[in-house]
């Protein structure tokens, strides 16, 4: 997938990789799509009310998606470590 850089399309894909990753039962498909919302500029990241649920649920450490992406994201690649 690759993700625009056109403003009136980011909703619809940060839309789409949301629902995907709520979906999704493989690891290596989970790291590519957070790979796609890590790619995607930050503010628009941070000011998105479906990406704000879904990563700053209740006790979230972090004050921002895109720090919570990042986390998810580390965290899924130290796992393919001990696997491999």
């Amino acid at each position: 997938m690759i993700v625009p850089r056109n403003p009136d399309n980011v909703e619809t894909v940060i839309a789409m990789v949301l629902g995907e990753l709520c979906a999704s039962t493989s690891p290596r498909y989970s790291n590519a799509l957070l790979y796609i919302l890590g790619s995607i500029p930050a503010h628009e990241l941070n000011t998105n009310d479906h990406a704000k649920a879904y990563f700053m649920g209740c006790l979230s450490q972090f004050s921002t998606v895109d720090e919570a992406v990042e986390h998810c994201h580390r965290a899924l690649m130290l796992c393919f470590r001990k696997v491999m």
